[in-house]
């Protein structure tokens, strides 16, 4: 399956379009991309009415359903029944990657899990799966008293649905249900991340993959069924780790080189993206030679790359070959779901819904502050530069007064998210002219090494 038309090479930037389905077969490369992981995101970019048709969208298959619910709910009386942007059109109009963001089914923690019990009815099954014997077989679980010694490890987890074969079967049929909700063109599966804690991951990563992909297969005979990307995803722990790194990428050589019909790109997802930014420079560069070796690859075979949730390092990113690399609207990339990290010790667990919208952070999400900048502003910093960003050239860039010290979903929704979206697209008006027209190879890297943001900068 040839999905990757190139025209022209800018050393490794790429130039060109993507197939994602019969219908959409001409869809433009080198852009960052909207990762909608809820409802409130839908939402936000159904209010986006500046964004090219032909953008493509990433999204959360745990909450397809409520998110098309709630896109079905809301109608804005500026929207005409015609426009692009209206809600009922927004989803079906865009090519649609769908994946289950990777840290619900490796490492995750009982909030995580909560949320996946809820999604679906296999999901539920899929949950229990992570719990202890005896605490698995409850027909009812509270989630909130669970507690992380009672989840059993990565190794037992996936081995359980390596022989339980029907259960991940089932649990990948209400997904694609939960697709066709999203309109999705191609599913990225869920499957074991990288890992050292887990010594067989790259095998067992790559026999899921071709798992699903088999599945699709099989239900295209009979019917439609989204397309298949292979899932490369990566937790922190294995990011430089060489050997468990060449691994998994001879692996996804193989796969795509036996069957070169099975796969139509590869959906690279670095867990917590933010982690890496924070630590050494050389975790920061094995990451980016991953997305490079394997868009070579990925080149060779024609199919596409997409980085996962990566945020603005995505522009440094799409230098390294990758054709596409998503966002969270929020401005702020990190894990969609809690999880224990460094910051959560044993004994402590992380923050629940309640006690992160507790805290302005979370409340009123990042706002960055115009394309040139490219800074991460809170909700204070805004207020003390008398509610005003650099302007985007695409949305008004004071706050309104009703939005000020109001709800601060509203806030997220009809200003910071939207403000945000508008900055990110100028950076991919800002990429084409400068592969285009003037022939630079690295333009993600200056936009980058142009922000004030510490972490976002440290990827230049």
């Amino acid at each position: 399956m040839k999905t990757l038309v190139v025209t022209r090479e800018v050393e490794q930037s790429l130039v060109g379009s993507a197939i994602f389905s019969p219908r959409f077969q001409q869809v433009q490369i080198g852009k960052l991309a909207p990762a909608l992981n809820s409802p409130e995101d839908a939402e936000s970019i159904a209010r986006c009415h500046f964004l090219d048709p032909g953008l493509p969208f990433e999204v959360n298959l745990v909450c397809a359903k409520s998110m098309r619910t709630r896109l079905n709910q809301h109608r804005f009386d500026v929207v005409e029944s015609n426009s692009q942007s209206n809600p009922d059109r927004i989803l079906p109009n865009h090519p649609t990657v769908g994946y289950v963001p990777p840290e619900l089914v490796n490492f995750p923690t009982p909030l995580g899990l909560e949320k996946l019990a809820n999604s679906c009815f296999a999901g539920d099954a899929v949950a229990k799966a992570r719990l202890v014997a005896g605490r698995r077989e409850s027909m009812e679980v509270d989630w909130s008293k669970v507690r992380r010694k009672v989840i059993v490890g990565e190794s037992t987890f996936w081995e359980r649905m390596e022989k339980e074969g029907t259960l991940y079967a089932e649990w990948i049929k209400e997904l694609v249900t939960g697709a066709s909700k999203v309109v999705a063109s191609v599913i990225a599966p869920p499957v074991p991340a990288l890992s050292t804690r887990f010594r067989l991951s790259p095998q067992s990563q790559s026999d899921f993959n071709l798992r699903f992909a088999d599945m699709m297969a099989q239900w295209r005979k009979v019917g439609q069924a989204p397309g298949a990307l292979y899932s490369l995803h990566i937790h922190p722990s294995a990011i430089r780790n060489a050997p468990t790194l060449k691994e998994a990428i001879q692996l996804f050589d193989h796969s795509v080189s036996v069957d070169d019909t099975r796969f139509w790109g590869v959906h690279i997802h670095f867990f917590d993206i933010s982690v890496l930014s924070r630590v050494s420079a050389s975790a920061r560069e094995a990451g980016r030679e991953v997305v490079s070796e394997v868009s070579k690859i990925a080149r060779r075979k024609g199919l596409f790359t997409w980085v996962s949730n990566a945020g603005i390092p995505g522009e440094v990113l799409l230098d390294e070959g990758a054709a596409f690399a998503s966002y969270p609207p929020n401005g702020n990339p990190r894990r969609v779901y809690p999880s224990f990290d460094s910051s959560t010790p044993e004994g402590n667990e992380p923050l629940s819904d309640e006690e992160r919208e507790s805290r302005s952070e979370f409340r009123y999400g990042k706002i960055i502050n115009g394309p040139w900048k490219l800074t991460l502003l809170d909700y204070q910093d805004l207020r003390s530069r008398n509610w005003t960003v650099q302007d985007n050239g695409k949305t008004p860039r004071e706050v309104p007064r009703a939005l000020r010290d109001g709800p601060y979903k509203r806030f997220r929704v009809e200003f910071a998210k939207i403000n945000n979206v508008a900055c990110l697209e100028r950076l991919n008006e800002e990429r084409e002219h400068e592969l285009t027209i003037n022939g630079n190879a690295r333009p993600g890297r200056d936009m980058v090494k142009r922000s004030e943001d510490g972490p976002t900068c440290a990827w230049a």
